[in-house]
């Protein structure tokens, strides 16, 4: 999968900008605050129709102009197709091959895309929120349907809620809780099943990525803290659904009358988490930050490599300042791996390693929100 056109209108302080990347690494070099992470935010829209960076649309569209654009010509095995997303205060429109495309998860995985910036530090050491945003994010891009599921949960999980309130000021009867009770089950095992699925195939591969980084083998694990069980889960084999299923009623019996008294749901996905391990020692908070950056690194080069032996191509790529702490060796190491990874686009502030990428690379100035080929 890569992009072969890039065009955007006064999307932030890219006022005109017309790209045409190379299918391999492409370097976005200058110097802070002149728009390299804007255009690895506008690829990143044009995946999600969301950015890392602002909820308001507002803040995506350059200061005095109405309305921002977003145009890639993407190519996905052999077949190629035309994206726009339209930005306005109002709202957005997406567009498909010119066809306007009305929910968002008939859009999700037309260009999938992983991204490493600053901010992927939370995986290791922000709120079980990042982690679990990170599992569904990744599972959604390979299994559309997981999509469905989530957004299944969460209605339900709403509706129950509400349904607990009303039961505990005695203005609904407990019986009524049955239904939902079912219904929960089965829309939570569901997403506990394909996440266990996931961590199986991402951990093996999270320690080949580790180990090339610092040059030894490290035995490397996550454990999955799952509401319904008093200990973690490692990643070892899965359940099935049906021992999901079983497992998630038998726990919701036990729990309903506290979650009465609480007034909200005690158990589900939803309040999961993960715990990272190297060596048998716990990433978090042991560890320095920068073994918690090259770790939240390996886990977003693994989640590339999984989403290729899932679908047979790679995704397309974002580094974010990636280079800013890293010393010689693991630059070194750096320039090896992105070059295995197909579409690939890097800002940087660092001319040295813009020579060291030189030879296999696509490389923009990025000045005051004008990008310029380097030839």
């Amino acid at each position: 999968m890569n992009i072969q056109r890039l065009t955007l209108h006064d999307f932030r302080n890219l006022h005109n900008c017309d790209l045409e990347p190379s299918e391999g690494v492409n370097i976005l070099y200058g110097e802070n605050g002149q728009g390299k992470t804007n255009l690895l935010e506008s690829i990143y829209m044009l995946s999600n129709l969301s950015s890392f960076r602002s909820t308001h649309i507002r803040d995506l569209i350059l200061h005095g102009s109405e309305h921002g654009r977003i145009l890639g010509r993407v190519r996905s095995l052999g077949v190629q197709k035309e994206l726009s997303v339209f930005m306005r205060e109002g709202g957005k429109i997406v567009k498909v091959n010119g066809n306007a495309v009305g929910r968002g998860v008939d859009y999700f995985g037309e260009l999938a895309v992983v991204l490493f910036f600053p901010d992927s530090l939370k995986l290791v050491q922000g709120a079980p929120e990042f982690r679990r945003r990170f599992m569904d994010t990744a599972i959604s891009r390979i299994d559309r349907k997981y999509l469905l599921f989530l957004k299944e949960y969460k209605r339900i999980l709403h509706q129950r809620n509400r349904l607990l309130r009303l039961i505990h000021d005695h203005m609904a009867p407990r019986e009524t809780l049955n239904a939902w009770n079912e219904q929960l089950v089965q829309a939570g095992s569901r997403i506990l099943e394909k996440r266990f699925y996931y961590l199986g195939d991402l951990v093996p591969i999270c320690r080949e990525v580790f180990k090339e980084f610092f040059q030894k083998k490290a035995e490397i694990q996550i454990l999955y803290h799952s509401s319904l069980f008093r200990k973690p889960r490692s990643d070892g084999p899965a359940m099935d659904l049906s021992a999901w299923i079983e497992s998630f009623r038998q726990v919701m019996d036990q729990k309903e009358n506290e979650e009465i008294r609480q007034r909200a749901g005690l158990i589900g996905p939803h309040l999961d988490d993960l715990d990272f391990f190297v060596d048998g020692r716990p990433l978090k908070p042991a560890s320095s930050r920068g073994e918690m950056r090259m770790f939240a690194l390996s886990l977003t080069f693994a989640e590339a490599r999984l989403y290729r032996n899932k679908k047979g191509l790679f995704p397309v790529v974002l580094l974010d300042d990636v280079t800013s702490e890293l010393d010689r060796n693991r630059q070194e190491v750096l320039c090896r791996q992105i070059g295995g990874l197909g579409q690939v686009f890097l800002t940087t502030t660092d001319d040295g390693f813009v020579g060291k990428m030189r030879s296999c690379t696509r490389v923009f100035q990025v000045q005051k929100g004008e990008i310029t080929l380097v030839t």
